[in-house]
């Protein structure tokens, strides 16, 4: 923060705009550059690479700060002697922005010494760190668990799960106010797992299941098998990356755990 002069700008930049990337590259590079030939640039620039202009934060002198979501500039690489930080949260996501905008907020405030304020857009304010209110049912929350439990005793969980607006509004309806921070939450069955595991997964009696099924193969791994034998008989070499290195991989529904396309 203290190498850039506010106020910051996002914008539309031309594809020929340039500016020095971190990583050792100390010469600049244009936005097109950058996708072509940096580290970085390369593995995200399908992200961006279809678009005429390309999103670029830039201060009030017209520096740039960073060329989302590809990479930050060398003007605001955080190094030891960093001592002021802006975070930046952009996105094509509304949803995805503001969740994450509230996470780092409400982490940053459980921290302490946090001040959190809001700015206005469109007349809207934001971060709105407002809960959420869900109703639940109770009999559907015993049937999937099998587990006896009260409305009464679903509240006692769910507060011990600090859903603390947890109330029993009749003998089948629970109210929660989901914390804006719980972006886990996302359908009635993650309020029921938090009940779960408030109740203690070590006090559910043991049982087989009802009914025996038998797995097999998915199709494709069946396949990819037979092309991963032959090409080790050929002597290609065979790397496993992680999940994370995975955003190229052509495989539909890829689990994160196949060979990488040859």
């Amino acid at each position: 923060m203290d190498t850039v002069t506010p106020p910051f700008y996002y914008q539309a930049a031309p594809r020929d705009r340039a500016f020095v990337p971190p990583l050792d590259f100390a010469e600049e590079m244009t936005l097109e550059e950058i996708l072509e030939r940096h580290p970085k640039g390369m593995d995200y620039a399908h992200l961006v690479r279809d678009y005429a202009q390309f999103p670029l934060i830039t201060d009030a002198k017209d520096n740039v700060l960073s060329f989302p979501p590809i990479i930050n500039g060398e003007l605001t690489k955080v190094t030891t002697a960093t001592r002021n930080i802006l975070l930046d949260c952009t996105g094509t996501d509304k949803k995805a922005v503001m969740t994450a905008v509230n996470n780092i907020c409400t982490a940053l405030a459980d921290a302490g010494g946090a001040t959190i304020e809001s700015v206005e857009i469109d007349g809207t304010p934001m971060p709105s760190l407002a809960p959420s209110l869900r109703t639940v049912s109770v009999d559907e929350c015993r049937r999937l668990l099998g587990i006896p439990l009260t409305a009464e005793e679903m509240v006692a969980h769910l507060q011990t799960m600090r859903f603390g607006g947890a109330e029993a509004k009749s003998e089948d309806e629970v109210t929660v106010t989901v914390p804006c921070y719980r972006s886990d939450i996302m359908h009635d069955w993650d309020i029921f797992e938090d009940v779960a595991i408030s109740y203690g997964f070590e006090n559910f009696d043991a049982a087989l299941p009802e009914s025996f099924t038998t797995g097999r193969p998915h199709p494709v791994m069946v396949m990819m098998d037979g092309v991963r034998e032959i090409l080790a008989g050929l002597g290609f070499l065979e790397m496993m990356p992680s999940r994370s290195q995975m955003n190229g991989c052509s495989i539909p529904r890829c689990s994160g755990n196949q060979t990488q396309r040859c």
